[in-house]
């Protein structure tokens, strides 16, 4: 239960749709990858999840005015475009092998995930307190099942797959903190 919520954390809340060159203030775009866009609001949510774990973990509210604690936010920041251009890298994999998963799928894998839980008010509370709604939590469930086709589609080939997809990707990223510096991963050098 751990991993899903720190993987749903990572995961959540991808958005993904076509655009050209732009940054995040015209286009709402945090992210290209390979030329498919990355939605601020993918980013956002991505990085609002990490900040919550993080305070609800430690106790403390980060306040940006304080230096470690704006260090702290970089970190969460770069954490949130490392999974934000990850989760993309992902769909794109499972695009070009036909990968689906429906919503369907998604509903069974939580029924599941809540028998398993205890209860359906068990799950939703830890899932909550990963700072995940239930989009957030659909859309990693969704990633979770699309990267478990994937490997067994290819068991022993996948992660060495997704390792080289990921590396090899064209990525530039607008969003903080790489709104000076726009490729990645230089961007994240030093976070």
């Amino acid at each position: 239960m751990r991993r899903l919520a720190l993987v749903a954390i990572s995961l959540a809340a991808v958005v993904l749709a076509a655009c050209g060159d732009a940054t995040p203030s015209t286009t709402g775009v945090a992210a290209t990858v390979n030329g498919a866009s990355v939605s601020i609001q993918a980013y956002n949510a991505a990085v609002q999840s990490l900040r919550e774990r993080l305070e609800q973990r430690t106790g403390h509210a980060l306040n940006a005015a304080v230096p470690a604690d704006a260090q702290r936010l970089q970190g969460i920041e770069a954490a949130g475009v490392r999974a934000v251009v990850a989760t993309a890298v992902i769909e794109q994999i499972a695009t070009a092998h036909h990968v689906t998963v429906s919503d369907a799928d998604v509903s069974a894998t939580l029924q599941r995930l809540q028998s398993t839980a205890g209860n359906a008010d068990a799950l939703v509370a830890d899932l909550g307190a990963s700072g995940l709604s239930d989009a957030g939590t659909r859309a990693a469930v969704r990633e979770l099942l699309v990267q478990q086709r994937l490997r067994a589609a290819d068991p022993t080939g996948y992660d060495t797959a997704f390792a080289s997809a990921l590396r090899d990707a064209k990525v530039t990223v607008y969003a903080p903190p790489c709104t000076t510096q726009h490729a990645y991963p230089a961007c994240l050098q030093g976070l």
